[in-house]
């Protein structure tokens, strides 16, 4: 067995970035990217051909996108990453237990990934959620504009700028249970233990 302190392995991720960014530079060709998702212990990045490229941690093919596939959108998790398809259609990478599970007839215009759950929007604001959050599989029902996956809940935004969550730890929540002191919601992120908002005024609330 090899161990390797937090220093070695910030090193070797380094490394694995810096080869990464030499060997996509060959020939002289610069790279244009539009998106970047980091995850838990790796990234991805999405250029604007439509290819994606991700290092890092890859034990559970985390870090390995399928071939040939050209991309809107890349979002990263922690053991697995999911993108949209410049035709609508999702695709999943990484863990057996989490990637399998998209709905791969459906199109969406957005996606989000979390710890061991991933969420897409379609078109219409109608959600999709596949994995659990630490064995609380709620939907959120509603049609949403946004939505963020953490490792115990998940939030979106509704339509109307309502917040709504689902998962461990949040009842009794004002921000997350909708309640209109905040006035409409515009963007909203799940952390590990906590939800932060940004209402249409500009003001921030967790």
């Amino acid at each position: 067995m090899v161990c390797l302190s937090w220093r070695s392995l910030v090193a070797l991720l380094s490394l694995s970035v810096l080869s990464f960014l030499l060997s996509a530079c060959e020939g002289g060709t610069s790279i244009q990217f539009v998106e970047i998702s980091s995850g838990e212990n790796h990234t991805c990045a999405l250029r604007d051909d439509g290819t994606v490229s991700c290092w890092g941690l890859n034990d559970f093919g985390q870090a390995s996108p399928p071939a040939g596939k050209l991309f809107a959108t890349v979002a990263s998790g922690s053991l697995h990453s999911c993108g949209i398809t410049r035709d609508g259609f999702v695709n999943c990478w990484g863990s057996e237990n989490l990637a399998p599970a998209y709905p791969a007839e459906e199109t969406f215009a957005s996606i989000d990934v979390g710890f061991f759950s991933s969420c897409g929007i379609r078109e219409d604001g109608v959600t999709f959620c596949w994995g659990e959050v630490y064995g609380h599989p709620e939907m959120l029902d509603g049609n949403y504009s946004s939505i963020s996956n953490g490792p115990f809940f998940r939030c979106g935004l509704l339509v109307s700028g309502d917040p709504r969550c689902s998962g461990l730890g949040i009842d009794g929540n004002q921000l997350t249970q909708g309640d209109s002191v905040h006035g409409e919601l515009t963007h909203i992120s799940s952390g590990l233990a906590h939800v932060c908002a940004v209402n249409a005024e500009g003001s921030l609330f967790c």
